[in-house]
């Protein structure tokens, strides 16, 4: 079998713009190498990242909002937490000026898959149909090998996401995923599966943006029904184990303010951070003593930073 080779000269020309999926090959320095260098692959995206800050590509800043007239009075009882992205409809509350067209965030219903054990197997069932898992190398390993087989033949609702930390989340039907349970039929092998969630998930593994570190603020806007002088407070929390990022912040019911707004700055560091493998949610914690309402309206707007001008496909 004969290899044909071309010139470059003689090559067709591609006739569009660079997209971020063209691959390129090119010699990269290697002592290692007899020759003294290397080929190795090199993409369409990469080259954008690397010009985006000094020829002015690229974005540096998305954004997502949502909010939300209230009909009637959402009551928070003394001693109950509310994670007022339940009262978000993700669709019909997105405010599409408040949006960007790109890195869209979602408010979704998700849980959470950690897979530990040195041996066994089981089986993860998903919408009454069971997914087979075995250990294999490493717990990691492990959940990884089962995402891969769950994702050939998914839950229509149901979409999987492999975390890279022996971690796959389930995001979809909340009914579904209440349901989800683990079977193991050969020790050690275990799946712990958390309570189910409605949080925002930072997608971060594939993207443009993979790799950077990212800012986020969020201005969190609310009306609580005027009353007597009483104290609750305000949490960001991680949705995996439900911890507070930093500390609370202390809201006041007075007579006669009813407007509440407040900005919180945090940040996402990686792909195993608990905002990607989890999300987060904003809880209001009341300890008052009393029923505390919320009316008229709800608002959320999120901003996120990142790292280096990123293009996005």
């Amino acid at each position: 079998m004969s290899l044909q080779t071309n010139r470059i000269s003689d090559l067709d020309n591609k006739g569009a713009d660079l997209e971020a999926t063209d691959l390129f090959y090119i010699s990269v320095p290697d002592i290692s190498s007899p020759t003294g260098y290397v080929t190795k692959g090199l993409t369409g995206q990469q080259i954008f990242n690397a010009v985006s800050g000094g020829a002015g590509l690229g974005k540096n800043f998305a954004q997502t909002q949502w909010n939300k007239l209230i009909p009637a009075p959402v009551s928070i009882p003394d001693g109950s937490t509310l994670n007022i992205f339940t009262e978000f409809d993700n669709v019909t509350d997105k405010v599409a000026n408040g949006t960007t067209s790109y890195n869209e965030y979602d408010i979704s219903n998700s849980i959470l898959l950690t897979f530990t054990g040195i041996g066994g197997e089981g089986y993860v069932t998903v919408n009454g149909v069971d997914y087979n898992t075995a250990f294999n190398t490493s717990e990691d390993n492990t959940a990884f090998l089962w995402w891969k087989d769950y994702d050939l033949s998914p839950q229509p609702n149901v979409t999987a996401y492999y975390n890279g930390d022996n971690t796959v989340t389930l995001v979809g039907d909340p009914v579904i995923l209440s349901a989800v349970t683990y079977t193991q039929t050969d020790v050690d092998l275990n799946v712990a599966i958390s309570s189910l969630k409605t949080s925002i998930l930072i997608p971060y593994l594939s993207q443009p943006y993979e790799n950077q570190r990212l800012v986020h603020t969020m201005r969190v806007g609310f009306r609580i029904s005027a009353g007597s002088s009483q104290s609750l407070q305000m949490e960001l929390r991680r949705s995996t184990d439900d911890t507070i990022v930093n500390t609370a912040t202390k809201l006041t019911r007075d007579v006669d303010a009813t407007d509440q707004t407040y900005n919180v700055l945090t940040y996402t560091s990686n792909g195993t951070d608990p905002f990607v493998t989890g999300g987060f949610y904003i809880a209001i914690k009341n300890d008052s003593g009393v029923t505390i309402d919320l009316e008229s309206e709800l608002d959320f707007l999120i901003i996120t930073q990142y790292q280096e001008n990123v293009v996005f496909p």
